[in-house]
């Protein structure tokens, strides 16, 4: 089954050349394919993109808005949205879209999203949490996936939208559920925490029933003033979570605000 897919960003006005790198290495690994009869599971069948400024949230619903409205995106089954910070090669598409039919062909991870690291100079940790009770977590309501086998496809509570690939039956059911102006990504208040609007959208998707999983396989690198990867996590810093051999370990999310995650220099030490 071929599966068609659009990719989307939000940028700031530029992008970088290593992201622009990444996305012509999706394009022309997929056209090379197509050339050299190489079966592959799924199409890139457009793009688009929408200059975002600070409001990420707005950007993101307009990507949302025009893949389900747009004449040329009719029929196009998945929305890969990138963030224009992120740096990947032509791996990403096989891994992200691997275990997202069963051997029937069933539809059965509807949002899949990649392996990316959040944090700053200060912190790293993998962009994969898990709603707790505040009471066993030092009264944080979330906590870090910290430690899996590369390769894994973890199922989580709440992922970034950095590299996240959507099936249109997700947009469509959230469309019919939550109000506009805001239907998928909104910034929002939990447990008294605020949460930034990815975090929203998979609050809104889990509430609907759809399952949302990171495929380990799909390493994305995060561009700051430093490159963050797995090994930046791995490796460690001053307050990166620990890894435990325990594959279902869980470390207390690192409390940071908005602000501070714009601007890695404020996270507290």
């Amino acid at each position: 089954m071929i599966e068609p897919l659009v990719l989307a960003w939000a940028h700031p006005g530029t992008v970088s050349g290593r992201f622009m790198d990444s996305v012509m290495r999706l394009v022309l690994a997929s056209q090379a394919a197509v050339a050299q009869g190489v079966r592959q599971d799924y199409v890139i069948a457009g793009y688009n993109y929408v200059e975002g400024g600070p409001r990420i949230a707005s950007a993101r619903n307009r990507l949302v808005r025009d893949f389900l409205g747009a004449e040329r995106h009719k029929g196009v089954e998945w929305l890969l949205m990138l963030d224009a910070d992120m740096v990947f090669d032509e791996s990403l598409l096989p891994a992200l879209f691997e275990t997202v039919r069963d051997e029937h062909g069933t539809l059965v991870n509807p949002i899949v999203g990649g392996l990316c690291i959040g944090g700053g100079h200060a912190s790293a940790f993998p962009t994969m949490y898990r709603i707790v009770d505040p009471a066993t977590n030092g009264g944080e309501p979330v906590r870090v996936i910290t430690d899996f086998t590369l390769g894994d496809v973890v199922p989580v509570d709440a992922t970034g939208a950095a590299c996240l690939l959507v099936h249109r039956s997700v947009y469509e059911a959230m469309a019919g559920a939550f109000p506009e102006p805001v239907p998928w990504f909104a910034e929002s208040v939990y447990l008294g925490r605020e949460f930034g609007e990815d975090w929203t959208f998979c609050l809104r998707a889990g509430r609907l029933g759809f399952p949302i999983v990171v495929n380990t396989k799909a390493q994305v690198g995060h561009m700051k003033s430093m490159m963050m990867t797995v090994d930046t996590w791995r490796a460690g810093g001053a307050t990166a979570p620990p890894v435990t051999p325990v594959k279902t370990a869980l470390a207390p999310v690192i409390p940071i605000n908005r602000q501070q995650r714009r601007h890695p220099e404020m996270t507290r030490r």
